[in-house]
């Protein structure tokens, strides 16, 4: 073999032993994920929405006092009422001994009925209890009357010429217990999050003229532990504060022109938007107390109707709110809010982080056929709507869990470039699992449903924006050929070259010969 034989067989060699190794080092990892799975996902988390849109969790208790002559004669009208409606799951007659103690408020009422209710272990913890009492008792609840408690559990006393509002009584309190919690088209609050972080800002215009201070560590203590501690098994909540001084609205003040206030200063809530200028993203609440100067006090802020908001606070849709405090003149030499003063603003504080979380209002209403009043509990946030929340809470989750891993299927599967390494379809193996186990304990076990929830949202989300996969996105075939041609473009080009030449020489020589 002549020499120049030799340096291109050696040039082979490279060739056929450099290129595999440059290839494995260049080639995109691609591990086995469960495709098919991550594109059925969204269709099976639909399917248990759906579940819940219609299931059966309201259970009537027909209430019947023994030694009263008044007795519930239609328990047979609304059992088979009961039957009927598609978000009742039973009825159950309970007999209880008529005393005096009967004759109550509605609070003392709510608790009455959550220990009578509770007596019996057997009853499930995740059901809502409709309390139907004997007609003509006015003195435990007007007739026609839904009255909804801080528990699991409502009651209503019927007038028996009027059974059939019972059917429109079942919907008014599906709609509240179920329908009005954490709304999807809402506008309002935050889509739903494994953590939420409330910041409290202590804005004040001018110190000189007003409080430097505030009791905060206290008032969190007493005014908003106790509303986020129910909620704490739902979402992981983190609080700071924050006080910033010399800052004040610059426009949209204007002169009240009624009340007979002349020094008093009004603004529209359209122009506090530009005002609460602070750090936002998912899950930030805001929470601003505004200390006017005494140049603009007294100041209140103006509803759409230009009418005064009587708590003189303002939301802002998935941002948080504003409430403006005026100091009274005989308070400036005091520099520091107290708890005291503290109270009215952080009702309002909690008030608006309701909504944003998806809790409405507990305002009651009246029908064409009976009317609704809602209980209050003291921390801010009754039994029934924790239950309803974590579950809607838990169903956001999931839901744009499977949303995103099937995002990522798509990408995946149109996209040769994206890398799959061993820790990304570790996640994707994991975040599906979660979605899976989720959807089977959606019906069983709300504190699994709502930890497999968390767990697979935290998961996609950052499978979604993983740092290993992003980068690759632009690294399609062209731009590999762009950056690799200039390497092995001129060596191959110069080695096929000198093999067509090698040929030639070859040929001649044989020809000689």
């Amino acid at each position: 073999m002549e020499s120049n034989d030799k340096i291109l067989f050696l040039y082979f060699i490279f060739i056929l032993i450099g290129f595999p190794i440059w290839y494995s080092m260049v080639a995109v990892p691609r591990n086995d994920i469960p495709l098919s799975a991550m594109e059925n996902l969204p269709q099976q988390v639909q399917h248990v929405n759906d579940l819940f849109e219609s299931s059966k969790i309201i259970k009537i208790i027909a209430i019947e006092f023994e030694g009263h002559f008044t007795a519930l004669k239609s328990f047979t009208s609304i059992q088979n009422l009961c039957k009927e409606h598609k978000h009742c799951t039973g009825l159950e007659k309970l007999r209880v001994k008529f005393d005096e103690k009967f004759l109550v408020t509605n609070n003392e009422i709510d608790q009455l009925l959550y220990d009578l209710i509770n007596k019996n272990s057997s009853r499930p913890n995740d059901l809502f209890y409709l309390v139907v009492f004997p007609p003509h008792f006015d003195h435990i609840t007007p007739n026609d009357r839904l009255v909804i408690g801080t528990h699991s559990h409502a009651w209503i006393s019927l007038s028996p010429h009027n059974l059939d509002v019972l059917n429109l009584v079942l919907d008014s309190l599906w709609k509240r217990i179920w329908t009005d919690i954490a709304p999807i088209d809402s506008g309002i609050r935050f889509p739903a999050q494994p953590r939420y972080q409330i910041v409290f800002h202590l804005v004040i215009s001018d110190p000189s003229t007003s409080a430097s201070d505030w009791e905060i560590e206290n008032a969190v203590n007493k005014y908003i532990n106790p509303f986020i501690k129910p909620l704490s098994s739902m979402a992981e909540f983190n609080i700071q504060s924050q006080i910033h001084f010399y800052k004040s609205i610059a426009s949209g003040l204007a002169k009240l022109q009624k009340n007979g206030e002349e020094d008093a200063w009004v603004i529209g809530s359209h122009n506090l938007h530009s005002f609460i200028n602070v750090e936002t993203g998912p899950g930030i609440i805001n929470c601003v107390l505004y200390l006017p100067d005494s140049n603009s006090r007294p100041l209140y802020i103006l509803d759409t109707n230009q009418e005064i908001v009587k708590s003189n606070s303002f939301m802002l849709p998935r941002l948080g709110g504003i409430v403006v405090m005026n100091i009274n003149d005989n308070k400036l030499n005091v520099n520091k809010l107290s708890l005291l003063d503290l109270q009215k603003p952080f009702e309002s504080f909690i008030a608006q982080t309701r909504e944003l979380i998806g809790l409405p209002p507990l305002i009651s209403e009246s029908t064409k056929t009976h009317q609704i009043e809602l209980l209050a509990s003291k921390n801010g946030v009754c039994e029934w709507e924790i239950m309803s929340l974590k579950k809607k809470h838990s169903l956001e989750l999931l839901t744009k869990s499977a949303s995103q891993l099937m995002s990522v299927q798509k990408l995946v599967s149109s996209l040769s470039v994206i890398p799959i390494t061993p820790e990304i379809a570790t996640s994707i193996v994991n975040s599906v699992s979660d979605v899976q186990k989720g959807i089977e304990n959606a019906f069983t076990n709300t504190t699994e449903f709502l930890e497999n929830a968390k767990s697979s949202s935290t998961r996609s989300h950052e499978i979604i924006f993983h740092h290993q996969m992003i980068p690759q996105l632009y690294m399609i075939l062209e731009h590999k050929i762009a950056i690799y041609a200039p390497f092995f473009l001129p060596f191959l080009v110069k080695y096929l070259v000198s093999v067509k030449t090698q040929i030639k020489n070859r040929r001649k020589k044989q020809v000689k010969e």
